[in-house]
């Protein structure tokens, strides 16, 4: 990490990676799903260099193919290609993020390493302010371990009013649990950098910026730790949950700066159907990961549901006591084994 030059955006090439998973749905027409990749890639280059964009295909042969068709299209722009890393088999979010981390870590010189969703929502604009306040994190604190969130102003309009709520819970949870384990080791976590409009930080956004440190920590030198969930559930339903409880408890600093977030947010997987397993995965992790009591943590789900507008609609306290009951089934299966403290 370096003093940049004030007044100019140019260091930010110099020192920023970024990674970009990649997967759609079948039902999207290869149009769709083209347009939407280009959309999502146009004008990267003058945030990062072409060779450190990352572009990570999850197990999806249709889409590699479409953006290789665009990596050869935008050689003509760029003048250079972006580094297309297609995965055989689909494991999930987070196993594409942590594959293309690998990558770009391997260049010593990028101090910042930005993820982005593929679906257009994260604006490449959004880049510099992002990257600047991590800047202004290291230069006030010194700690080259930092997690910077692109913050959105307002959850309810991109993602329904359900999902915006089971996201708040999922992070009230989180943030509690996570104050229960660094107590047991006499700490707490940094989050003097988080927006003070609010108590509840935005940890489920999608976009967000590493510290190299905090990247290499996290995605290179850290052991999954499943802890309730398999293998496959990890990298499925851990995409934003994992990083932020891991980065916390390696002393990182939590961040958050506000960003874009259209109100249509685009193609996406996650509905309905899927929000029991979705959030109640997550959250069972993030007991379990971080040793919450079974006792403990189903009184922390009771209190955090009440605090919930959710709960005070019939319809979502039903919603909200089965996700209750999806979390300690799981948290009855994972103790009743007798799990050792992780």
């Amino acid at each position: 990490m370096r003093t940049p030059p004030i007044h100019s955006f140019n260091w930010i090439r110099d020192c920023t990676g970024m990674v970009i998973p990649v997967w759609f749905h079948r039902d999207l027409s290869e149009e769709v799903v083209y347009n939407t990749l280009h959309a999502t890639l146009s004008d990267s280059q003058h945030f990062v260099h072409p060779k450190n964009l990352c572009l990570v295909v999850d197990g999806d042969a249709r889409t590699a193919e479409l953006a290789h068709k665009l990596q050869r299209k935008l050689l003509g722009v760029w003048g250079d290609l972006f580094d297309l890393q297609p995965l055989e088999a689909n494991r999930g979010k987070q196993y594409a993020v942590r594959h293309g981390m690998a990558q770009l870590l391997k260049h010593p010189e990028l101090s910042y390493l930005v993820v982005r969703d593929c679906d257009g929502s994260h604006l490449v604009s959004d880049v510099p302010p992002l990257v600047c306040f991590a800047e202004h994190i290291f230069q006030t604190t010194k700690n080259t371990r930092m997690l910077v969130i692109g913050r959105r102003h307002v959850l309810d309009a991109p993602l329904g009013f359900e999902r915006a709520e089971l996201e708040e819970m999922q992070s009230r949870v989180l943030i509690e649990s996570v104050a229960m384990a660094l107590a047991r080791e006499k700490r707490v976590a940094n989050l003097q950098f988080c927006s003070p409009c609010s108590d509840v930080v935005d940890m489920q956004s999608g976009y967000k910026v590493y510290s190299h440190q905090t990247a290499l920590d996290l995605f290179v030198k850290l052991q999954p730790k499943f802890a309730c969930l398999s293998e496959a559930e990890y990298w499925r339903y851990g995409t934003e949950t994992v990083p932020v409880v891991e980065a916390l408890m390696s002393k990182a600093i939590l961040g958050e700066m506000p960003r874009f977030a259209p109100h249509d947010q685009g193609p996406t997987s996650i509905d309905r159907s899927v929000y029991l397993a979705h959030y109640g995965c997550a959250i069972a992790w993030i007991v379990t990961r971080l040793n919450v009591p079974h006792d403990v943590a189903t009184q922390l789900l009771a209190n955090v549901s009440v605090r919930l507008r959710l709960f005070h609609l019939p319809e979502g306290r039903q919603l909200l006591k089965d996700l209750q009951a999806e979390v300690i089934k799981r948290l009855d299966a994972f103790y009743t084994k007798g799990a050792p403290p992780i």
